[in-house]
């Protein structure tokens, strides 16, 4: 408090007068800045809003095309028919001839129909490995259903594997 005989000193009031011109420059940055954040915030929902009604207008062509994609082999597969594919795809990839195994096992409501895909090198050369992951790529490309279960392989003293086996399987209901 001050005291009656106290007089004021000069300058004071263009002190206090400096320090709020200074706090309403830093609140008028403030609300700038508040302002512009704002403006940034409802042009993104802006977007988001119009991304969600394109989504709602493409969500049922999505799912028809969705009940249209087969879920697993449609016709009965004939196991002859897999070792027939099997062996023209290492014939296209540039293995040398396969010697194929088939057979069945049985788990829980589903039966595996195994397809077994030896492969031995010559003596001489054996089976190049780019040739061996085309033809697995090829496989599981062209037969969505097949997949690649066991993989064992030989690997030779050069760049080749003097032995490859790889299990193709798929499954179906009982």
């Amino acid at each position: 408090m001050k005291k009656a005989d106290e007089k004021p000193q000069p300058g004071m009031g263009a002190a206090a007068l400096v320090a709020a011109a200074a706090v309403a420059l830093a609140l008028g940055g403030v609300v700038l800045w508040l302002q512009g954040r704002a403006e940034r915030m409802k042009a993104s929902l802006e977007a988001s809003i119009e991304q969600y009604d394109a989504m709602k207008i493409l969500k049922p062509k999505v799912s028809d095309l969705g009940s249209r994609v087969p879920k697993g082999p449609q016709e009965e597969i004939d196991g002859s028919k897999i070792a027939t594919f099997l062996s023209t795809k290492a014939a296209q990839a540039g293995l040398p001839n396969p010697a194929l195994r088939s057979g069945n096992a049985k788990s829980g409501g589903w039966i595996e129909h195994q397809s077994v895909v030896d492969l031995r090198g010559a003596r001489d050369g054996g089976v190049p490995r780019g040739p061996f992951v085309d033809f697995l790529a090829a496989v599981e490309r062209e037969r969505p259903y097949l997949k690649s279960k066991s993989l064992q392989m030989t690997f030779a003293n050069g760049p080749d594997l003097s032995f490859a086996s790889v299990t193709v399987s798929y499954f179906k209901r009982e």
